[in-house]
């Protein structure tokens, strides 16, 4: 029959059921894939022993985002410059003053203030340099550059890996956003950031300040109200 002659390479059909196909070559790859190793970290810079040659002076930033898409606002609010907010203008050149004091903070400010945007001069003030800014999450995996950068973005799980492989240590500045989102991953982050030594300097808007002044060593901690009432 005919399932039989095909079955056998006979007949003109070319059923897939049972035309044996002849082997293809092998397929063409990118080339960048050629360096990409199968069992990397991909959370993790690709050579870690640069990332730690590579350190600043001042040690690096570290900003600890509560979620992905708040990496991708505080990634946005570190590349602007000259905004005005309430922050800023009431309290600007306080927290700079603090930032250069080499001692940890936080701050407690309502929704509107500028506690994000009011990172980049803390950190411009705390590296005395350009920033050079790059995210690690589950979306936007580590890369040869990151060594380079000086301002890194993380989320928690991200963070407490970089806690155990000695990636962040007590020569870095260690920025907790939104610190009253707890989870169990930013809690280690703490506890693993005490551990090592590095300075906390922590935002929220709603957080009671006295415990985590007192948890993590706060030199300071501004506490204000203000809001800008165009908002």
């Amino acid at each position: 029959d005919r399932a039989g002659a095909l079955s056998r390479g006979g007949g003109s059909g070319r059923d897939a059921r049972f035309y044996s196909y002849p082997a293809s070559p092998l397929p063409r790859f990118p080339a960048y894939l050629l360096t990409v190793h199968p069992t990397r970290d991909h959370f993790l810079p690709p050579d870690p022993d640069a990332f730690k040659r590579e350190c600043p002076s001042h040690g690096r930033i570290i900003v600890i985002a509560p979620t992905r898409a708040a990496c991708e606002t505080i990634e946005l609010a570190l590349g602007l410059t000259g905004v005005d907010t309430v922050l800023e203008r009431e309290h600007g050149a306080e927290l700079r003053d603090w930032a250069l004091g080499g001692k940890g903070f936080g701050i407690v400010a309502g929704t509107g203030t500028g506690k994000t945007l009011g990172i980049r001069p803390v950190a411009e003030s705390i590296l005395s340099e350009s920033l050079r800014v790059g995210v690690v999450n589950r979306e936007r995996e580590a890369t040869p550059e990151t060594p380079t950068w000086n301002v890194v973005i993380v989320t928690t799980g991200i963070a407490r890996r970089w806690f155990q492989d000695d990636l962040i240590t007590r020569h870095d500045t260690v920025v907790v956003d939104e610190i009253h989102q707890t989870s169990a991953e930013l809690e280690l982050c703490l506890a693993l950031g005490k551990r090592a030594g590095v300075r906390f300097i922590w935002l929220s808007a709603t957080v009671d300040p006295s415990f985590y002044a007192k948890y993590l060593g706060s030199a300071n901690v501004l506490v204000t109200e203000a809001f800008d009432p165009a908002l």
